[in-house]
């Protein structure tokens, strides 16, 4: 591993090669370089074509003209490139093996399609890539080669290809590279094919009907296993197909698949995801072996945080996280940070689970871009842009504070130019690379005493782009969880059972659907051990081999419950009285949120969209707290109990007001640092507060600490204080080290 990070769960993390990495770099084209390098930047992730031209063919002039572009803008700049082992320029591939490709199928006949505006496109002999476009990274918005993950010859084949190049730069181009980024699928982050489109489904290939018969063997053992979870004839299983698309979940279908009948198209989300996994840990291995010197090797994966709009986890085939966080072969994953609500009063949360990858030891480097209202290209027009350069610089400091407080590194994106032209805005980046610099044992993991805990077998069984479960849906839309006073990170449900985490004290189950009595007994002795507060969100346990079951909900979370009538259209509830920790009678909700927060976020779903979902009401014991109701049905739709060994917390619903949030996260005894309506970023030696309503706030500090303002570099208390009075208006960023 790296040596930026110095102890993470008391593990030290030694130096590849002597590079310095200070956890914040660049991706841009060569003809933004000098705008990073006067700001101080030194690690530049680019894209480099892979020069895989043909069959044992292969040409490194137009890598070998862009890295020494890149490496010309000074004598100090490393590299970080991104590697697409399946780019356009390898569609030729594509007509050397046709039977290793992948095959889309349409959803309404089922026929085989070649030609989809929604898909890319299949190679033709007079194929060849847009001249026009070929500034390299926009090779993304041509068609890739089309290959099935589940080839074991184009793995063979694209390993080879890597492990050329790769040790064509080491000798090449020494002491440059810091890493490598190992791209492939759509837009080169591993999605699958038909991630974006509910029209055509893949992977219909022979290859993945071979691999798909090979993942039921190891999964079932027996046809008969098989027979008996799919509730359908077996013979064998090489007489076994993957499910028609009739037989897959259509997107904004029921919320979640039904066993009894949809076991099969489970099982093939499932293998496919497994299939690129499979693809990109063998990648990463053979990159492993390439190089003299270690290099950090990983790529895009683990895209749990779904994009509105888009199928989702349920589709994209980053199903398989799990089996990543455990590979060595892998150093580092990446993605965007989540697009739904990124801009000027909003949030900065992963699309996937750092908290994991810390645990296992991965780095996680989390894209960051940032924009103007006057830039001319629409990257940001969903979200509430900055309107000027002191906007754009609280938002820079909010997003940095976000890696520093988590412990990731950070990857500013500026491909189009523009943004750091602004002599403020470069002024800041300058300014917040010297804080990565000179403060590296600030960049900690995240005080874990509230874990958002994801079940990725629980992801199998939800539907594709389903509002009321898209996955996550409880806290990707859930800013008042970021805004209720406490920092939080996200792991899975593996982890949580797999590893002790003596700082937590507030466990929140997003998507905890898919239980049996043994995992159910698993976390509940976690939960009892730990004396950790649990919350249940939507439908927890409902989700058994008969379908839907309220019984499942009570041996989860200890409360009875009943499916209610389903709602005509946004899901709403009112508050009981909150003893003054939260405001009785408020009302809250689907449209409430969407009041508040649609003209900043992308995508929120219209009323129509809540329509149809199942209800639960809740029964409470005599003891249990009832804090909310549904507002329709006068239900008990939100109940904390204390009877199972843990205070157990029933949510029926996808949201919380902060209010309610901020306390009960306070009576689970977990440290609230400020008032709810401000978003907190935190560790050991760091504080990052981006105020929310104008106004005073006292903070409270975990321990008597002495303060300092890292962006302004002077010191805010000269003696040890445990609160402080802060005073500021809205949508500003304090960047402060606590100093013991």
């Amino acid at each position: 591993m790296i040596s930026t990070i110095e102890s993470l769960h008391s593990t030290s993390r030694p130096v590849i090669g002597g590079v310095p990495f200070d956890g914040v770099m660049a991706y841009t084209y060569r003809e933004h370089l000098a705008e990073f390098v006067s700001a101080g930047i030194e690690v530049f992730r680019l894209s480099l074509p892979v020069g895989w031209v043909g069959p044992d063919r292969y040409d490194y002039r137009e890598t070998d003209e862009i890295v020494s572009a890149f490496c010309a803008a000074s004598p100090r700049a490393k590299l970080f490139p991104l590697l697409w082992l399946d780019g356009s320029e390898i569609k030729w591939w594509e007509l050397e093996h046709p039977g290793e490709r992948a095959l889309a199928r349409s959803r309404s006949s089922g026929e085989f399609v070649e030609q989809h505006p929604d898909i890319p496109r299949y190679a033709s002999p007079a194929y060849q890539p847009d001249p026009d476009l070929d500034n390299f990274d926009r090779h993304h918005q041509q068609s890739p080669c089309l290959h099935s993950f589940a080839s074991s010859l184009w793995r063979t084949e694209a390993a080879e290809a890597l492990t050329r190049l790769l040790r064509h730069l080491d000798e090449n181009f020494p002491d440059r590279f810091v890493g490598y980024y190992i791209c492939a699928g759509l837009s080169y982050e591993w999605f699958n094919w038909g991630n974006y489109t509910d029209d055509i489904l893949f992977d219909y290939s022979a290859p993945m009907q071979m691999y798909f018969r090979e993942w039921l063997r190891r999964r079932y053992g027996t046809p008969q296993a098989l027979a008996l979870a799919w509730r359908q004839p077996v013979c064998d299983f090489e007489s076994i197909v993957p499910p028609q698309p009739a037989e897959r979940p259509a997107k904004d279908a029921a919320p979640l698949l039904d066993p009894r009948y949809q076991t099969p198209a489970a099982d093939f989300v499932a293998a496919l995801s497994d299939a690129q996994a499979e693809a990109f840990l063998e990648l990463c291995h053979a990159a492993r072996g390439a190089t003299r010197e270690r290099r950090l090797v990983g790529g895009f994966y683990g895209y749990w945080w779904t994009q509105t709009h888009a199928p989702g986890p349920a589709r994209n085939g980053h199903l398989s996280l799990q089996r990543v966080l455990n590979s060595d072969d892998v150093d580092f994953l990446a993605s965007p940070y989540d697009y739904t609500n990124r801009g000027v009063g909003g949030v900065n949360s992963a699309q996937t689970l750092p908290g994991s990858m810390m645990r296992h030891r991965k780095l996680y480097i989390n894209s960051t871009d940032i924009k103007l209202a006057e830039d001319s290209h629409g990257w940001q027009s969903f979200i509430r842009v900055p309107r000027n350069a002191p906007e754009a610089v609280e938002l820079m400091k909010r997003d940095f504070a976000a890696s520093l407080a988590t412990g990731q590194d950070q990857s500013w994106v500026d491909l189009f130019g523009g943004a750091f032209k602004h002599p403020a805005l470069r002024d800041a980046l300058e300014r917040l690379q010297s804080i990565a610099r000179d403060n590296i044992s600030l960049r900690q993991a995240a005080r874990a005493e509230c874990l958002i805990v994801v079940d990725e077998e629980s992801l199998r069984w939800t539907t594709p782009n389903t509002p009321m479960s898209v996955p996550l849906f409880g806290v990707q839309k859930q800013w008042h969880l970021a805004r209720a006073g406490v920092p939080w990170t996200q792991i899975t449900l593996s982890d949580f059972l797999e590893y002790d985490w003596p700082e937590t004290r507030v466990v929140y189950f997003v998507n905890c659907f898919r239980t049996d009595g043994a995992l159910c007994g698993r976390i509940h002795a976690k939960l009892r051990a730990s004396r950790c507060t649990a919350f249940w969100t939507l439908w927890p346990g409902a989700l058994g081999e008969n379908g839907l079951s309220v019984a499942g909900v009570k041996a989860l979370t200890g409360f009875e419950a009943e499916w209610l009538p389903e709602a005509s259209g946004d899901w709403t509830f009112r508050t009981r009285s909150g003893a003054g920790r939260w405001p009785d009678a408020e009302v809250y909700g689907t449209g409430v949120l969407r009041d508040a927060y649609s003209a900043r976020m992308k995508y929120y779903p219209g009323p129509e969209a809540f329509a149809g979902a199942p209800r639960l009401g809740i029964h409470p014991d005599a003891g249990d707290a009832v804090i909310a109701d549904w507002d329709d049905t006068i239900m008990p739709a939100l109940v904390c109990s204390n009877r199972l060994g843990f205070t157990s917390v029933m949510n029926a619903g996808p949201l919380l007001p902060e209010a309610i949030l901020n306390g009960l996260i306070r009576d689970s005894g977990a440290h609230v640092y400020t008032p709810p309506g401000d978003l907190v970023y935190a560790n050991d030696g760091f504080l990052g507060i981006y105020t929310g309503a104008a106004g005073r706030r006292v903070v409270q500090f975990k321990q008597p600490v002495r303060v300092f303002d890292l962006f302004a570099q002077h010191w805010i208390t000269d003696e040890a204080v445990d609160s402080f009075m802060l005073d500021s208006v809205p949508e500003t960023m304090s960047l402060w080290k606590l100093v013991r």
